[in-house]
């Protein structure tokens, strides 16, 4: 089994290597972004949360992170890992629903 791991993070591949940059994308946007997580460890009870705002220049704004002990619930977590955001959106003085935009992703099972 440690061997199916160690080949999982060190492919042995004939094909070159190519640096790839990753940076914010606001997808044209001129607003405050604010993303938002959860996540859930199979081996232990409690879900995880957190999020970020950035301007529409990719700087950071400000940011959170929590966690439920005592639930495994990725759909509570999630709810609240918005709630936070809009309260994060309200301490930084957002009133327009127009000048947030939410970005959700993450595995859905249909």
């Amino acid at each position: 089994m440690v061997e199916t791991c160690k080949a999982c993070f060190n492919p042995i591949s004939n094909v070159a290597s190519q640096d790839r940059i990753i940076k914010w994308n606001n997808n044209n946007h001129s607003s405050i972004i604010l993303n938002v997580d959860g996540n859930r460890l199979d081996s232990l009870i409690r879900v995880r949360f957190g999020g970020v705002s950035r301007n529409n220049d990719g700087n950071y704004l400000s940011g959170f992170s929590g966690y439920i002990h005592n639930s495994s619930d990725i759909l509570q977590v999630e709810l609240l890992s918005i709630y936070q955001d809009l309260l994060l959106a309200k301490t930084l003085d957002i009133n327009s629903p127009s000048g947030v935009t939410f970005y959700l992703s993450g595995p859905f099972v249909s």
